[in-house]
């Protein structure tokens, strides 16, 4: 019945609907490829090559109908199909941004979408194609639905976000400690520096302080290093939390907020902190390998990227 509604009133938005919505056919049977085996890839390539065969990206109703089936298909499409990695992603994003960039209620709706989806991503390293989606659409003025006041909220975030991602180097920070020692952390020298952003108030962070500890107690011995840096506004429950954690004592303990110069006030915001506890994983030149990851990856992290 579809296809025959489809034949017989090829204009109609029901008609693309119904089309959009019509799954990609793939071959039977696999290509034999030069070694004569035979590519079991290929179903796999063909069914994500043709993915979008079947939508009218210049059809700005689509987005409009009862089924968002864009959302659906933008959804599955990035879950499924694209390597999860930030710059197969950025890719994906920016060729569909291509196919709907003279539209209005397309080109609003997927830019809006990308942006939160990659946003509120948690899969690490996704951060950047937020901030490659802002930076290139909210920040350049292609937002033309959103008022002044959240391009500038999501400008600064993304800016922010920039400097704290997988694989920038970490900015360093010149920060007291509770003997009022000036300490700068690129000055911690460690084949993996746990950098850990926490409130002592904080009743995650309690439960996950002593869980950072257990495994920096595993690999001291390796010469790995903890950096905990406690909010600026807490100093008395940041001391008594450390005298009376004694697991932690070898923690590198600094204090956010005075800091010595422009320039370390200026990195310490180039930490885009949302939430506490946050952890960072550094590596011996302070290159980010991992940020915001959970305590109880760290070790699989670690160990998983010195195999590669």
């Amino acid at each position: 019945y579809d296809k025959n509604y489809i034949a017989a009133h090829p204009d109609h938005l029901l008609s693309r609907f119904l089309y959009a919505m019509m799954d990609v056919d793939v071959p039977e049977g696999l290509p034999t490829k030069p070694d004569g085996t035979k590519d079991s890839t290929f179903p796999y390539r063909y069914y994500k090559t043709h993915y979008w065969d079947h939508v009218d990206f210049g059809e700005d109703g689509l987005v409009r109908m009862p089924v968002n089936l864009i959302k659906q298909k933008l959804n599955f499409y990035f879950d499924k199909l694209v390597s999860p990695d930030p710059d197969s992603c950025t890719k994906e994003c920016n060729m569909i941004l291509e196919k709907v960039k003279n539209t209005i209620d397309m080109e609003h709706f997927v830019i809006y979408h990308l942006t939160y989806k990659f946003e509120t991503s948690k899969i690490m390293g996704q951060d950047a194609v937020f901030v490659d989606l802002a930076i290139n659409n909210y920040c350049n003025g292609k937002a033309w639905w959103t008022d002044s006041t959240t391009v500038e909220k999501m400008c600064e975030a993304a800016v922010r976000k920039s400097s704290t991602l997988v694989g920038r180097i970490a900015p360093p920070l010149e920060l007291l400690t509770p003997d009022s020692t000036w300490v700068n952390t690129a000055s911690v020298q460690a084949p993996y520096t746990l950098m850990i952003f926490w409130d002592p108030t904080c009743g995650h962070c309690k439960e996950v302080m002593p869980k950072l500890a257990k495994v920096y107690e595993q690999n001291k011995q390796k010469g790995w290093k903890v950096i905990a840096l406690a909010s600026s506004d807490k100093k008395p429950e940041w001391l008594q939390y450390i005298a009376e954690h004694p697991e932690v004592k070898e923690f590198v303990h600094l204090r956010r907020g005075i800091v010595r110069s422009e320039e370390m006030a200026h990195n310490m915001q180039s930490y885009y902190i949302v939430a506490n506890p946050t952890i960072f994983v550094l590596d011996k030149n302070k290159k980010i390998l991992a940020n915001r990851i959970d305590s109880e990856k760290i070790e699989e992290f670690i160990g998983h990227f010195e195999k590669e």
